[in-house]
């Protein structure tokens, strides 16, 4: 079983618990209410919405949104090689061209069709946003 399953698994039942033990508790208690009767319960259904994977999805849907506005340019990134440090990098795979020379490229072609863009030249090895 991979982790983020297991995390998501343990997520829903945390929550449940939480929710099952301190929901009678809140009924009770509604009129004057303290710290732990409010923040287990918003704890338990956070919980239980990371369990059910609908923060990722709403998270998903926020990026993808804010991707495709108008205000939010987007980012092209251009492999230029393995690593930083490593010197015997190859910077023309699979092409003819250096990836200085993409970049250079790509950002008058972007212009022609009236598109704003960024680009930046990244490492394979280097975390980067996909």
């Amino acid at each position: 079983m991979e982790s983020s399953s297991l995390l998501r698994n343990l997520a829903l039942v945390l929550g449940a618990t939480i929710l099952s033990v301190v929901g009678p508790n809140i009924l009770r208690s509604f009129p004057e209410g303290s710290i732990r009767d409010v923040g287990f319960p918003v704890l338990a259904v956070i919980l239980l919405l990371y369990g059910f994977g609908s923060i990722e999805r709403a998270l998903r849907e926020i990026r993808i949104r804010l991707r495709n506005s108008r205000w939010v340019f987007p980012r092209i990134g251009i492999l230029c090689g393995v690593s930083r440090g490593c010197s015997d990098d190859i910077p023309k795979v699979w092409s003819d061209i250096a990836p200085e020379e993409w970049d250079s490229e790509v950002q008058p072609a972007a212009k022609a069709v009236g598109k704003k863009i960024k680009t930046k030249l990244i490492y394979a090895s280097e975390s980067f946003d996909s």
